[in-house]
This record gives structure tokens, sequence and C-alpha cells, in this order.
């Protein structure tokens, strides 16, 4: 079984949406941070964010917020696809 992602477009004025065929590269990595720094509740509704590019061991945490409950979660940041290395970063 496959999970199938997509982009909807949605126009208001006539409530409607439609599925884009393709979408644009966020840039950089960076550039997606600050959205999403700017814009908590694209990652989780309630997210209060604590903090950003947090060091940790050998590494920096890209994204540190706190949910609805008052638990810790962690934001690793890929620009491409995840690798087993990035996984890595979030393990003690």
């Amino acid at each position: 079984m496959t999970d199938d992602f997509g982009i909807w477009e949605v126009d208001e004025a006539e409530k409607t949406a439609h599925p884009l065929k393709t979408a644009g590269s966020a840039g950089t990595e960076a550039l997606l941070e600050h959205i999403l720094a700017r814009n908590p509740d694209m990652l989780m509704p309630g997210l209060k964010l604590v903090g950003r590019q947090l060091p940790a061991a050998n590494w920096a945490l890209d994204l540190l917020g706190g949910d609805s409950e008052g638990r810790l979660v962690l934001f690793e940041l890929k620009q491409e696809k995840l690798r087993r290395e990035a996984a890595e970063q979030l393990l003690p």
C-alpha cells in the first residue's frame, strides 16, 4: 500500500478546489523553516514553537515546539528525500 500526497488550490470566491499537478520547490530548508516558524499551525494545530536551530550533540534541532498537551515535539526538515542519517539525528 502506498500513501498519496497532493496539494490543492482553493478558490474562496468560487468555493471550489482542484489538485495542482505540479508544485514548485520551497527553495531551501532555511526558507521552509522560516515559513513554518511563522505559521506553526501548518505543522500541528496549537503548536507553540520554543526555538529554531537549537544546539544538540553534533547537530542542531531545526524546530522545537510544544503541543497542546505540553509535550515537546521535534521537527527535522529536509528539502529532498529523508535519509536514514537524518532520522538518526533524533536518536539519543
